[in-house]
């Protein structure tokens, strides 16, 4: 099974340009929305970790936690069957000023090979046709054999709850172990 999750799921500037220059209370503001009391605890913590991010970057990463996607991938994995493979799509498209960043389905086009076709989403450039080669690469393999693994790409490990590995889809492709657990378990006290 190949679980994916995107970096952005939900952009807030995406439709909104001013929205870039929110600031870091604009954004704690935001997050209340969705994490209430313990807003101030989850901007803290995605600060932390993403000490560069503008604030409105930070907003959107706050509101896209990999959670349902790691719960899935770690019931496949004690099915003790075939294995999982899980990815998170970090490639942010150059496109209307790069504010849709890595948004909701922005992996799809590159997917199939199809990033000149869907140049509406991810610019048309080198840089997405040589990305799409890899993720296609990669879809087509594990179609092929149950394994994404191809020489495109460093080793993509098979999920295990242990080692959370993730493939990072963005201009250098790396596999990571559960880079955000931590941000999780802040988000998971915070929803409590």
């Amino acid at each position: 099974m190949l679980i994916g999750t995107v970096l952005n799921e939900n952009s807030p500037s995406m439709t909104r340009a001013s929205l870039e220059s929110m600031t870091e209370d604009d954004a704690r503001k935001r997050a209340t929305d969705r994490y209430g009391k313990n807003a101030g605890m989850v901007t803290d913590a995605y600060r932390k970790a993403y000490p560069n991010v503008k604030p409105v970057e930070l907003l959107s990463r706050m509101m896209s936690v990999r959670t349902n996607a790691v719960v899935q991938a770690e019931r496949k994995a004690a099915l003790n069957a075939a294995p999982a493979y899980v990815y998170l799509f970090a490639w942010q498209t150059p496109i209307l000023d790069g504010r849709p960043r890595a948004f909701h389905c922005s992996e799809i086009p590159f997917v199939f090979a199809n990033t000149d076709v869907s140049a509406f989403a991810t610019g048309g450039t080198a840089e997405a046709r040589e990305l799409g080669n890899k993720v296609s690469d990669a879809w087509i393999n594990f179609a092929k054999k149950g394994d994404p693994n191809h020489a495109g790409l460093p080793k993509w490990p098979k999920f295990s709850e242990d080692s959370g590995s993730v493939m990072i889809f963005d201009k250098t492709c790396e596999a990571k172990n559960d880079p955000d657990r931590e941000l999780r378990k802040v988000v998971a006290t915070a929803l409590a």
